[in-house]
């Protein structure tokens, strides 16, 4: 065996101990170990860790979550205020409804953190969405005479981004301990399963060693065989079943939930089911609605009426758009709504927001209106 794979795990072992070792190196390295161990999930983190949390679902682990003090610049009269400390309740209510507050996530790279730790400053400021935006938005929502915020950001201590390397450095401590305790005498490279059970107690949390296996989703039903069953995702029944997803009914006092249901039974309950139903008893009592969820599409509304003013709009085409986002409202709004008058209006108060110039706000609000658009076309 070559000798470079006989020495990647002491040689981590030996960086590590070395106090002031660059954690880009060492991260680094955890990414070569898990290329040689055939591991996806230490290469995942490492190179999460390496190049940053970036990228749509993808969600920043705890340990980069970092307090910080909310702070304005401002123009008071003839008065220039900086760094004026405020709550996140002062912060726009959209911000705040996205979960915006004192607690930052550091997306960022290892070599950007370490470049913060490296400078003298006790402090580093940092933005959350795009600094203009929030300026516009705060001066919006709370307008006063002789007062004009130039500036919001978010400031972090050094010490606070420290600690988020040093907690990265102690997992890589753990996870290469834990390989070396359990590698067998007879190994030099850790097998696959092995790094990837450490990588998910030490870095994910996980409490017990599990190996997944998968199977393809459409190889087979799940069946729910015999009385007082449960099954969820494409399956066949017995009696007495709770069934959800996609399914094939068989036999009595069964309760459905989902679509494109085939029912062979008696004395079946079936709600909120759509698509193509097969009923092949008389006793079948279908209670279904409609299933439309306007919620989404009310939240979108009421988050393009606040955004407004900052989206920079035309005030003829702001006109147009103010009067089709309240034919949208009083239509979802409406005790029974119209699915296609939605969808049409929906994508009028859309192609409208195209026309404005790239903003995070109008990303925001286009991002939301395909979301509720989803939701009312059921896809």
């Amino acid at each position: 065996m070559p000798a470079e794979r006989v020495s990647l795990l002491n040689e981590l072992e030996a960086d590590l101990r070395v106090e002031d070792r660059s954690l880009t190196i060492l991260l680094q390295k955890c990414l070569l170990l898990g290329g040689r161990s055939g591991s996806d999930r230490l290469r995942v983190w490492a190179r999460q860790e390496l190049n940053g949390y970036f990228g749509d679902g993808i969600e920043v682990p705890e340990h980069r979550r970092v307090g910080s003090i909310i702070k304005v610049n401002a123009v008071v009269g003839y008065t220039q205020i900086t760094g004026q400390s405020i709550p996140a309740s002062h912060l726009p209510k959209v911000l705040r409804d996205n979960d915006v507050d004192e607690v930052l996530e550091l997306r960022m790279g290892v070599g950007e953190l370490e470049d913060w730790v490296r400078r003298d400053d006790k402090s580093i400021k940092l933005s959350q969405w795009k600094s203009a935006d929030v300026v516009a938005l705060m001066n919006a929502e709370n307008p006063r005479f002789g007062q004009q915020i130039t500036d919001v950001y978010w400031e972090v201590s050094t010490s606070a981004i420290h600690n988020v390397l040093m907690l990265v450095r102690t997992k890589m401590v753990d996870l290469v301990a834990e390989l070396l305790a359990v590698l067998p005498d007879d190994e030099t490279v850790p097998g696959k399963e092995l790094v990837d059970d450490a990588v998910g107690v030490i870095v994910y949390g996980e409490h017990n060693h599990i190996t997944v296996v998968q199977s393809r989703a459409d190889a087979a039903p799940v069946v729910a065989s015999g009385a007082n069953g449960t099954a969820i995702g494409s399956q066949t029944s017995g009696d007495h079943s709770s069934v959800t997803g996609n399914q094939v009914v068989q036999g009595n006092d069964n309760k459905v939930t989902g679509h494109d249901t085939t029912i062979t039974t008696n004395d079946t309950t079936m709600t909120d089911s759509t698509g193509n139903i097969t009923v092949g008893s008389s006793d079948v009592r279908q209670e279904a609605n409609s299933g439309l969820d306007t919620t989404e599409v009310l939240t979108f509304i009421g988050f393009v009426r606040q955004s407004l003013p900052v989206l920079g709009i035309e005030q003829s085409a702001q006109e147009g758009l103010v009067a089709r986002i309240g034919e949208l409202h009083r239509e979802a709004d409406s005790a029974t709504p119209d699915r296609r008058r939605l969808c049409e209006l929906l994508g009028t108060v859309l192609d409208g927001l195209r026309l404005v110039d790239p903003t995070v706000v109008r990303t925001i609000a286009l991002d939301m209106g395909d979301e509720a658009l989803k939701t009312v076309t059921g896809t």
